[in-house]
This record gives C-alpha cells, structure tokens and sequence, in this order.
C-alpha cells in the first residue's frame, strides 16, 4: 500500500488547555499536632488552617469563589475541612492551607507532623506472591537499630501476620538536615485473587502507625491488564484519578511508569521536596496497586545523580533485581501471568553513568536467554521491554525548542529520524538494543520521554515489516510519554513506520488476553474543547475527541508463534 495510505495518520497538538477537565484528583491530609496527623498546619498559620468552604466565617479574606474554583470535587472540598491539601486546579509545590484568623489572605505550605509517621506509601512489584512495601519517615532516631514493621491482614479469614524489614536513611544534597527514613517490609507469602489490609510503622519507639490500606492480588483466571505511562509529574493534567477509576472497575493490576516523574523527584535545588509531594500524591493509586517504575532522564538531575530515585524505589532491588540476577535496580525484569517483562535504562547512552552501559547489555543477553528457552517461554510467550527512551519516534521538539528547520507554525519538514530525542544516542540506543530484541523475539517494546504518543507497525532495520498486527515478524513499538508531562511535544513528518501520531495528553492500558492475543489502548486523560489552541501541525487542527477516560487509539497483536526474528 502507499506510504501515507498505511499510515492512517492523525496529527494533533495541543499546546495549551483548558484546566476545567483535569484528572488530578483533589488531595488532603489529616492536619494537627495528633498522634496520626500527616502534617501540622503552616508555620506561618498561627491559629491552623482555615476552613476551605467558608474562609469568612474562619477570619481569612481570600475570596471564597477563587478558591472553590481550585477544587474539582465539592464534596473534596468540604471533606477537607481545615486540613493541608493539593487540590486538583492548585496542587502548587506541596500540601498547604489559607491561614485562619489571620485577618488577610495569608496562606502557607504544611509541614512535617510532630512524631515520625508513614508517609510516600507505596507497593512495588516483586512477583505475584510477593510485593515490597516502601514508606517514609522523618524525624526518626538515626541510632535505633529496630526493623520497620507491617502488619498484613487477610481480610477473608482474619488472620494477621506481622512482618518486618529493612530502613535506610537518605539526604538529598540540598537538604543536608533532612533525613529520609525510607523503610521497606516484603509483603509475601500472598495468595491469588485475594484481598488484603496492612498498616507500617518504622523502627523508631516514637513512630505510629500508618492509617490502613487494603489491595487485591490478582485472578491469574482472568486476562491481565496493566497501565503504561511516561513522563507523570503532579500537574492538573495527570492520569491520578484515571488510574484510580481503573482500580475501582478492576481494569489494572500493575502500573508501570516509564520515567520523568515529579520533574523532578530532588527538586527544588536539590532538597526533594517535590519528590516527598508527589509520592505523597501518588499515595491513592500506589496503596491500592503495586507499580514498577522506570529510571528516566530527570531522576538525574539537581546533583541527585539517580540516587533519591533508586532508594525510593529499593523494593526493586530487593525484589526484581535479585530475582533476575542483575544486582541493580536500574535494570531488572518480572513475570507476570504470560508475559514477561523486562525494564531497562537507556540513560547510559545519553551521557549519564555510561559504564552500566556493557553491564546492562550483557545481562539484557543472560535474561533474555532465559525467558526464551523452550520451557519457559512456553509457560510466559510474551516479552513487553519498557525503557525510558524509544528507538524509533518522529518528534521534533528537544528541550521545549523545534529542531526542524519549519517553526511551530510553519509547514511540517520532511522525515529526519527521531530528532526530539537526539538522533546520535537514538542511533547507540538501537545499534545495542535492536539485535537483541529480533535475536530473542521481543514482541513488544513501549517507551516515554516524547512527551505524545506514537503507535508503530511491527518495525526492524528502520522499515515496517508489515501494516497490520497479525503474526509480526519483527517488534511492535509504541512511545506512551504523556501521562502528565509539564508540556506536549510536537511531530514532524511521520516515519515509514508510524501508524499514529497523538499529542494528547493519556495512557495505555495493556491486556494481555492469552497466549496469542495482546491488546493496547490509548486513554486520554480529560477532555478539552474550543478553548484549545491548537497550532501545529496545520491542517488537522480541531476540538479535542473525547472525554476523559476515552479510548482514543487500540491495536491487538496476534502472535501465533513467539519466537526469534532475526
């Protein structure tokens, strides 16, 4: 078929939004100076923190509109009462509250409670049977030598069994006072399809407990789904509250964030403070489900280095790495049911940490080797790579600039390569990695860092081997990077290989239905209408599609015979 006939392009690009449609969710903590209480109201609030319906009558002059304006939920608002919160429309840098009595309009951000308590809770992936509970606490005695606790509840049968852990304490190296005690207890034996509740404390005598969470292990009887994003910080236009949907309607069973998240975790300067936010905000979604996260480009930077990522995320090293033979948490794999997944970092071919580069590739050998012997590749056929950066995309916005020679305004220029992520480490990127997947039989690989989403034909050698998903002979590669990016990345001319173009701001949501079949879908995250300004490319420009949990984009893969394509 010709080119631009088997394409079946759709060009979009949103470049500003209307706010009213998010899918952040509103957030609030319990704020006092209570045992339990998150966080105690603003310095700056000497009688706490006002009433959020009715400032008025709570002696702060703000006007009571604006701030209603600022929630999503009516009923979240009133639910918040004089608590520290993020609402949905104002999440600013952290949870705060307006100043009650305070004769003005004087507002604050919140700070830590007075006695250590759980916070930044979140479950990460082991296996079926087993997760890693992760949470943080400061203010804790740096000397105690007492494990973290869980106590892990069947809800079915009642019983209760108390596990302990491990706890580590991290600096960021712009808060050089501000000790993060992360501790993480493994959850395990777990049984199939079966719902629990637990509670943390750390090891400190002081420290109380966590308030109680509960999740469900997954049916293996039933397909499994799973979500797929990239580049998530905490901005009104996220996938929080669409996730959290999936959980209610038994939809995701795993989250997988491809990277870039907060922007960034160690920010500001350094402090991670914005880190602490944002896992605190992600609290809602990760106590429910357990995620298995990503190493993108912006866990590096403010001197962080990776390393406020990697000990928040330990759980994997404890877990994922170990059980996979990789000793890193910066490259790993699982299975889950039928597929088994392999999650890489592509840093070591931007200039960042490059000795891992030989390490991670020999093992990527080692663990592929494994997955596709006969035996087990018969037990779990599909093999789903997720990384940061991808190896084949048509973006051509790199650091917020168009690097084609068109403006943004100008006519599309013709195809150069995948320039928004910078043609030179793409090129190292695929050179590795390329063989690796046709020598093994990759099915599937999915990327972020192209702040869109770009959907491939079955692709090798920079050609499409076919132009539809029915026994691919080479992988299928998709670039899922707007889960909530701080802005959307523009396209250039489509690749031979591109299906798709979408900058929209969304997800994927994977299902793996059985041996053979394997589905992808494209979510868009909310909703935006004739207020958008959409100006680029020129000639497809129109009101976004639908509302927010729409499906915007599916494809199945059917593979009959999972094997090698080189």
């Amino acid at each position: 078929r010709p080119k631009d006939e088997m394409s079946q392009k759709v060009l979009i690009v949103v470049v500003a939004l209307v706010a009213s449609a998010a899918a952040l969710y509103d957030n609030y903590w319990p704020t006092g100076t209570a045992p339990g209480d998150r966080f105690q109201a603003p310095t700056s609030c000497s009688y706490g923190c006002a009433l959020w319906t009715n400032l008025s009558a709570d002696g702060n002059t703000r006007d009571q509109s604006a701030v209603d304006a600022k929630w999503r939920s009516k009923k979240d608002q009133t639910a918040a009462a004089r608590a520290c919160a993020m609402p949905a429309l104002d999440f600013s840098s952290g949870p705060w509250c307006y100043c009650r009595n305070s004769g003005n309009s004087d507002w604050g951000y919140c700070i830590e409670p007075l006695l250590p308590t759980p916070e930044q809770i979140n479950l990460q992936y082991e296996s079926d049977a087993a997760y890693w509970i992760g949470f943080t606490t400061f203010g804790d005695d740096k000397t105690t030598t007492n494990p973290p606790v869980a106590e892990l509840t069947n809800i079915a049968t009642g019983q209760t069994t108390t596990l302990t852990g491990l706890t580590n304490q991290y600096t960021d190296p712009g808060a050089p006072d501000m000790v993060h005690f992360l501790s993480f207890v493994r959850l395990a034996p777990l049984a199939p399809a079966t719902a629990y509740s637990y509670r943390v404390k750390s090891g400190d005598s002081k420290c109380v407990w966590s308030n109680s969470y509960t999740f469900v292990t997954r049916d293996p009887s039933k397909p499994l789904q799973y979500s797929v994003f990239g580049d998530m910080g905490v901005y009104t236009y996220n996938n929080m509250e669409l996730l959290e949907q999936d959980l209610d309607a038994n939809m995701t069973s795993l989250i997988i964030h491809l990277g870039d998240h907060a922007y960034q975790m160690s920010s500001p300067e350094g402090t991670g403070t914005r880190g602490d936010h944002y896992m605190n905000e992600w609290e809602r979604v990760l106590t429910r489900v357990p995620w298995y996260p990503v190493m993108g480009n912006h866990e590096y930077y403010n001197d962080a280095f990776f390393f406020r990522y990697l000990n928040q995320t330990a759980g994997l090293l404890y877990g994922a790495a170990r059980n996979s033979g990789s000793g890193s948490g910066r490259f790993h794999s699982v299975d889950v049911g039928l597929v088994h997944i392999v999650n890489l970092d592509y840093n070591v071919y931007y200039g960042m940490d490059e000795n891992f580069r030989a390490a991670q590739l020999a093992w990527l050998h080692h663990d592929l080797a494994t997955a596709t012997a006969p035996a087990q590749r018969q037990k779990v056929p599909w093999i789903h790579v997720v990384a940061h950066m991808p190896l084949y995309c048509s973006s051509i916005t790199y650091d917020g600039e168009y690097v084609n020679p068109a403006d943004a305004n100008g006519p599309l220029p013709p195809y150069q390569g995948c320039i928004g992520s910078g043609v030179p480490a793409v090129e190292a990127t695929l050179a590795d990695m390329e063989p690796v997947f046709l020598q093994y039989g990759v099915d599937f690989f999915t990327a972020g860092h192209e702040h869109n989403y770009e959907s491939l034909y079955p692709t090798k050698n920079n050609t499409p081997t076919a132009d539809n998903f029915i026994n691919p002979t080479a992988p299928v590669h998709v670039t899922t990077g707007a889960g909530g990016a701080p802005s959307l990345d523009a396209f250039g001319m489509p690749g031979p290989w591109t299906r798709l173009q979408v900058s929209l701001w969304g997800y994927s949501r994977v299902t793996i239905h059985n041996a053979t079949h394997l589905s992808q879908d494209y979510v868009l995250n909310f909703h935006c209408d004739d207020s958008c300004d959409l100006t680029h490319p020129l000639g497809d420009c129109e009101p976004c599609p639908a509302l927010p949990g729409t499906v915007i984009d599916s494809f199945t893969i059917v593979q009959p015979s999972h094997g090698p394509f080189a």
